[in-house]
């Protein structure tokens, strides 16, 4: 008897990142559901999250990459990285499922580079302190209600299909 492929949800699956991170997963075998604002999925909305079926795994790489954005749009930023965070939390805590949020710049200038994984956060953008917040969401999150999170932090990503 085989294994059952893992269900993997990935937010944000139509953007660079994601997209990778959904190619390689369904590369490996498993079952790959992509929800996207692109695809007609608003993470936004918890109705709309709501509906999603379950996951084992939920890959949180939804929202801006460009820290511009939040300057330009200061509530569509912080909606885009501490709403979606907190319904795609929701969903895995329905769900049981694993959240993995790829996060990127809350070092803000830190004292040496590379930054050390347990190097103080201390963002220094409104986009770095989006992106800490919703880092802050899901460890409390886990704290608070067991939802299993792993956070990787990607910096400098680049390859094929960059815009």
């Amino acid at each position: 008897m085989s294994a059952k492929p893992l269900r993997v949800l990935v937010a944000g699956g139509t953007g660079f990142l994601g997209s990778a991170i959904a190619g390689r997963l369904r590369e490996d075998g498993a079952l790959v559901h992509v929800a996207s604002r692109s695809g007609g999925v608003d993470l936004g909305d918890r109705a709309a999250v709501s509906q999603l079926p379950p996951h084992d795994v939920i890959v949180h790489a939804a929202g801006s990459p460009l820290p511009r954005a939040i300057r330009d749009a200061p509530r569509a930023g912080y909606r885009d990285h501490l709403l979606v965070t907190l319904n795609l939390v929701g969903h895995a805590r329905r769900s049981r499922a694993r959240l993995v949020l790829a996060s990127t710049f809350v070092y803000g200038n830190a004292p040496r580079v590379p930054a050390a994984e347990n190097d103080e956060v201390r963002p220094h953008s409104p986009y770095a302190a989006s992106r800490a917040l919703a880092e802050s969401l899901c460890h409390a999150c886990h704290r608070d209600f067991g939802v299993p999170v792993d956070v990787l932090r990607v910096f400098n990503a680049y390859g094929p299909g960059q815009a």
